[in-house]
């Protein structure tokens, strides 16, 4: 929760106390202590590429450009983002953990996005502004004390949606009545944003959800609707800022341009050392260095080809496959499993990840994020739910699933005997 809600930044005796360096030591011994699970072949891909991963980290330390920089920030970063995965796969081991899990982090989230829209809309907050071809556009970043701009904000956004709809499918529906009440407000705080790249990636969420229900009529109609009410209440300057993603002749096209060129610059400047890179955590100081810009590489994998180098970027691109391919094991085999409650909320658990998972590759082209928790939630999402599915399918799991469940009167979920 502290990652999340940026405690420290809001409380800063908890920031003088290093509350997430000390979050992480806690996790550690945590691990410790905690029986290993039985792995299986999908959870030693991503383990063996995410601990290679920080291996290589350590030992190009002596050879990379800044080691300082490295052994004071970048590791400690890397260490607590990646810290996600591990504390995933050993500490979330029951399907009751994981579902806690994300509905905390799905409620902290949201308050994340709810926060700002409130003060947007008593205070006047926005948080951040942009340039547009001679005007400047004020744009709803996070709450003054949650430091993400509003390209962060519309991350923030698109995740709480993307897992809102999923896992609320099997709450009660006056549950589900509210919840529906509340995407109005995050379409509204995605507008204020003024962020391309989240319009792009609610796109992807919607797609998504589209593919993945029976309900393909009304969501076709749901969507035009909303299409259709949110486009005429636009400001010229939000219009121009969203038409400017395919269109060249409109206000905020040269800084949609500025994205390419931005990239192609980083990229270039991260062939000083194609090799093994300038060190984990070093892309803002390569392109103040290098380019006069204070700004980390605004592309997931150009920030590793800077920081990591080839070989790094080779090693993290194995751990995105292994992510993509899990979850589309996972979902295969979840759909296979008896119907009934336990089965619908791993169906629901494993369709959240895998749409931030789309949404993900789409940001990861506009943002960086090797030092940020989604890949290694992802990752380690995955791989517990591929190990419950799993256990679920097991002989030995029958009995347990029906002295479990018998009480309740729901065996309809245990594997069938036969």
């Amino acid at each position: 929760m502290s990652w999340f809600l940026h405690l420290p930044e809001r409380v800063p005796v908890l920031g003088a106390m290093r509350l997430d360096l000390l979050l992480v030591i806690v996790i550690l011994i945590g691990l410790f202590l905690t029986e290993q699970p039985v792995a299986t072949d999908d959870d030693s891909k991503s383990t063996r590429a995410l601990k290679l991963l920080l291996i290589y980290i350590i030992i190009t330390i002596p050879f990379v450009q800044w080691p300082g920089s490295v052994i004071k920030s970048g590791i400690p970063n890397f260490i607590k983002a990646s810290m996600f995965y591990f504390f995933t796969v050993r500490i979330l081991n029951s399907e009751k953990k994981l579902l806690a899990f994300f509905y905390i982090f799905v409620a902290c989230e949201a308050f994340r996005v709810l926060e700002p829209v409130y003060l947007h809309l008593t205070e006047g907050y926005w948080g951040s502004s942009t340039y547009m071809d001679g005007d400047m556009m004020a744009r709803l970043a996070g709450a003054p004390s949650d430091t993400i701009n509003g390209n962060g904000l519309a991350f923030v956004i698109c995740t709480t949606v993307s897992f809102l709809y999923f896992l609320s499918r099997s709450f009660s529906r006056p549950i589900k009545f509210i919840i529906l009440l509340s995407y109005p407000v995050f379409g509204y705080a995605l507008i204020l944003t003024a962020s391309r790249t989240g319009i792009l990636a609610l796109g992807v969420i919607m797609a998504a959800i589209f593919f993945k229900s029976r309900r393909k009529l009304m969501l076709a109609l749901t969507f035009s609707l909303a299409v259709l009410i949110v486009v005429p209440i636009l400001t010229p300057l939000q219009r121009d800022r969203y038409l400017s993603i395919g269109r060249d002749d409109v206000a905020g096209a040269s800084t949609a341009k500025l994205r390419v060129t931005g990239i192609i610059d980083d990229f270039k400047a991260g062939l000083e050392k194609p090799i093994i890179g300038h060190g984990v955590g070093t892309s803002l100081e390569l392109n103040a260095n290098r380019l006069g810009q204070a700004m980390p590489a605004h592309n997931l994998y150009v920030e590793i080809f800077q920081e990591l180098g080839g070989i790094g970027l080779l090693i993290f691109g194995y751990f995105l496959y292994s992510i993509v391919h899990n979850l589309s094991r996972v979902l295969r085999k979840a759909k296979k499993l008896p119907a009934g409650p336990s089965t619908a909320s791993l169906i629901d658990i494993t369709d959240a990840l895998q749409t931030w998972m789309y949404m993900n590759l789409l940001f990861s082209v506009a943002s960086y994020g090797l030092n940020s928790n989604e890949w290694y939630l992802l990752g380690g999402g995955g791989v517990v739910l591929n190990r419950l599915i799993t256990a679920r399918t097991s002989p030995t799991s029958l009995v347990e699933c029906l002295s479990e469940n018998f009480a309740q009167g729901d065996i309809r979920s245990c594997p069938d005997p036969t």
